[in-house]
């Protein structure tokens, strides 16, 4: 029997080719469909519906002198772009693939080759031209057999340049991408303010101070610290798409998630950063948007400030005498140096 008409008839190859290998026109569909779902994604964050997603109680920003000076000016928070950051993988990097794309041809192939040999019929959460595909082998195989080396042997020059037009989509969305990094607004918290190398690195070599801002216990208060998104570290770079997703994605098994995708690169960060404890509350922009953006907190949420080792007592007067005239009840700190071990005591004033 003639693979055309096993096949009944070859247009089924076509339509494959058409999905993988759409035309310039269309190029890379899935990662522009995508790309379009990050897009929506980070619009939606900007909704702001304050609903709680964590159980934190308490929140810490490190910040020099001057700039907690400008902050209790009226509880505003200036965040900025990723790309600003002191980490330059910060939110910039796990745009890859964690397979040998060059063996995709051939992953595809064992895929449908398991699929149609299954022995139950596989469920398709995503249906596409590929998932009726296999559903109308399996039907065929059931009065024709599977001649499987000639199918391979048809399907060999529409699969062939696969890994390649794989490539050049992953090339396509992280242009995208890093267009939509550049809008970008992330406000840095963390859960602790004891760290001795954050003093160092973010509250000017510990001349600087610490705000501890208390979360709001009622969803009537429209608290911002209420949609933080707690930071995972890992000493792996997290991929675009594994091998699973990408066969999932292609033969309509699951749909790819890109919110979660999403919410990863914006949260993850390398492990050698662990020590920060961080929590972020972030935001896109409008293209073109230059302008600053603030996240403000009612001084209710402003419960202490701790002082560093070395900020200055002319600075930690002032300072004071501002937080009391904005949240009378605001409670003050100052750090020493432990006697015998490499740690901070804090001690109310």
């Amino acid at each position: 029997m003639r693979l055309q008409t096993y096949l009944q008839p070859n247009v089924i190859l076509r339509l494959i080719a058409t999905y993988l290998f759409p035309p310039p026109s269309g190029e890379a569909g899935r990662y522009t469909r995508m790309k379009i779902e990050i897009e929506n994604q980070y619009r939606a964050a900007r909704i702001m519906e304050f609903k709680r997603n964590h159980q934190e109680t308490y929140f810490y920003k490190y910040v020099s002198s001057s700039t907690a000076k400008r902050i209790l000016e009226n509880g505003s928070f200036l965040i900025r772009c990723p790309l600003e950051f002191n980490d330059p993988f910060d939110v910039q990097i796990g745009m890859h693939f964690d397979f040998d794309i060059d063996n995709l041809p051939e992953i595809f192939f064992e895929k449908l080759d398991a699929l149609v040999k299954a022995e139950n019929q596989p469920i398709f959460e995503n249906e596409n031209d590929i998932s009726t595909f296999v559903l109308r082998i399996r039907e065929l195989k059931k009065s024709h057999g599977f001649p499987k080396e000639k199918l391979r042997m048809e399907m060999q020059q529409h699969i062939a340049t696969m890994g390649a037009s794989f490539e050049s989509a992953r090339i396509l969305f992280v242009q995208e991408r890093m267009k939509l990094v550049k809008r970008m607004r992330v406000l840095c918290l963390s859960e602790t303010f004891e760290n001795v190398l954050m003093w160092s690195h973010y509250a000017d070599n510990h001349a600087g101070i610490v705000f501890r801002l208390k979360v709001a216990e009622t969803e009537a208060e429209d608290d911002p610290l209420w949609i933080a998104e707690k930071v995972t570290y890992t000493g792996q770079a997290i991929p675009l798409m594994t091998q699973d997703e990408a066969l999932d994605e292609i033969f309509g098994i699951k749909k790819y998630d890109v919110t979660k995708l999403t919410r990863q690169l914006t949260c993850t960060k390398f492990d050698v950063w662990d020590h920060e404890k961080e929590w972020r509350i972030w935001d896109v922009v409008d293209e073109g948007n230059k302008s600053d953006y603030y996240i403000t907190l009612n001084f209710r949420r402003f419960e202490a400030i701790y002082f560093g080792c070395k900020t200055e007592e002319s600075v930690i007067t002032e300072i004071k005498a501002i937080a009391r005239s904005k949240n009378n009840e605001m409670k003050f700190y100052k750090a020493n140096k432990h006697e015998s071990e490499y740690k901070l005591e804090f001690i109310p004033i």
